[in-house]
């Protein structure tokens, strides 16, 4: 199945220790490609016929079902014979330069995924940004590729801006699949740490709505946003007063 919206690039504001993060990578990156990047050198890492005959597969088929496949068996062998370096760039290389392929987000979830089991993690979250700006949605295995790369972008993005955005697709686009009141309760957070005062109070009325959702480690969740939201939309809130005596007599 494939769909699903997209939206726009990451903000040029982002957390500098991101940046740095994806720019070391990306450099180390450009240094593979250049001498990494073509069909014979991946097909000289194996001398097995079987991955041979995936790699031929690869070059030569159109049907881009019958592609993925032999791309994710073929990934075993690579991880194996090259190494994780050697595997992610084939991954993004071959996203590159088949940017129509329906799966490319697929295999871009497969390199981030490897990226985070090598501790490259600010390299794996840009990857996986990639995934749900430039893809729609792709179903492997009743996965939903999407859905997977937003749950760990929520959980792995420095950038709390980039979080909102997540947390947003996740209930415009996964709300018949998701617990919607914790989006909603964790999506108020995430607008508290940037001061949307007014937005995240919106975001929390509807977790409200949700009553059966538990927040895990805050039992009382439902009653300490309720009376947030009362202390807010209390009539007559004025905490001014025009001189400092006034304030003393207000609370002597």
């Amino acid at each position: 199945m494939i769909g699903g919206d997209r939206y726009n690039p990451m903000p040029m504001r982002t957390h500098a220790k991101w940046f740095v993060g994806v720019m070391a990578a990306t450099i180390l990156l450009t240094n593979l490609l250049s001498c990494a990047g073509s069909h014979d050198y991946y097909r000289s890492l194996s001398s097995e016929r079987e991955a041979r005959e995936l790699y031929d597969i690869v070059a030569t088929e159109t049907d881009p079902v019958v592609r993925v496949v032999a791309i994710r068996r073929l990934s075993a062998f690579i991880l194996r014979d090259g190494g994780p370096h050697a595997l992610t760039t084939y991954l993004t290389t071959f996203v590159d330069q088949h940017p129509d392929d329906p799966y490319g987000g697929y295999m871009l979830y497969l390199a981030a995924q490897t990226y985070l089991e090598h501790d490259a993690g600010p390299l794996a979250v840009y990857t996986l940004d990639r995934v749900v700006t430039c893809y729609g949605d792709v179903e492997v295995e009743g996965l939903s590729i999407r859905q997977a790369a937003l749950h760990q972008l929520v959980r792995l993005s420095p950038s709390t801006e980039r979080r909102v955005a997540y947390y947003r697709l996740l209930i415009d686009e996964y709300d018949d699949s998701e617990d919607v009141g914790l989006l909603y309760y964790r999506l108020g957070e995430s607008l508290e740490e940037l001061g949307e005062w007014s937005a995240a109070n919106d975001a929390y009325r509807a977790f409200l709505r949700y009553p059966d959702t538990v927040v895990p480690d805050q039992p009382t969740a439902h009653r300490t946003i309720r009376d947030r939201i009362a202390f807010y939309e209390a009539p007559n809130r004025n905490w001014t007063v025009p001189t400092l005596d006034e304030l003393y007599r207000r609370i002597a």
